[in-house]
């Protein structure tokens, strides 16, 4: 057998060609242009433009001033007075800012007031001592109007007798726990 060897793929060759089509039309270019220069006409000499220079379209501003009568002056900018209303406009946002994080803070104070009133409702209800509120903290409770408590009382009947403690209520109040007893001088340290 003989041996044959690999064709070479067209991907390879294909540079070649399209380079080659380069070169052609460059020098052409090239010599077309050189032909025509020579010649004398239709080439347009280096620099120049092709096409005439046009106004900007609208109405200049000589030309307003000519129909409405208006007298050239300067255009004076006072900018003191754009940077103080400019201020002024900041300190108006600055202050709104802080009027509506003051109402926020007020809400905020006013919804934890009616909780710790709430709060202490029930534990007088429920027969517990009130929930103080942590050091440092404030609460509003002296300031806010507290809600009137339900008379949890029944009313005995009227024999000149002391009453006796309401009983059936519906309320399961718990036993109140008893004080230690106190230490003896024995005792102490």
């Amino acid at each position: 057998m003989v041996a044959v060897p690999p064709p070479r793929s067209a991907a390879r060759r294909d540079w070649i060609y399209w380079l080659v089509l380069g070169v052609c039309f460059g020098i052409g270019h090239g010599i077309a242009e050189r032909l025509i220069r020579a010649q004398g006409g239709g080439g347009a000499p280096a620099g120049n433009q092709n096409f005439g220079v046009e106004a900007f379209p609208g109405e200049t501003l000589e030309a307003l001033r000519r129909r409405h009568g208006g007298a050239p002056r300067d255009v004076w900018v006072d900018f003191e007075s754009l940077e103080q209303e400019k201020r002024n406009q900041q300190d108006q946002a600055d202050a709104e800012k802080q009027r509506a994080e003051l109402e926020d803070r007020q809400r905020a104070e006013n919804r934890q007031a009616q909780q710790e009133a709430e709060r202490a409702r029930l534990d007088s209800l429920d027969g517990a001592p009130p929930s103080t509120p942590a050091a440092g903290g404030s609460t509003l409770l002296e300031s806010q109007p507290q809600p009137a408590e339900p008379n949890l009382e029944v009313p005995a009947p009227s024999t000149g007798s002391i009453p006796e403690p309401a009983t059936g209520t519906g309320l399961n109040l718990p036993a109140l726990p008893e004080a230690p007893p106190a230490p003896s001088p024995a005792t102490r340290p």
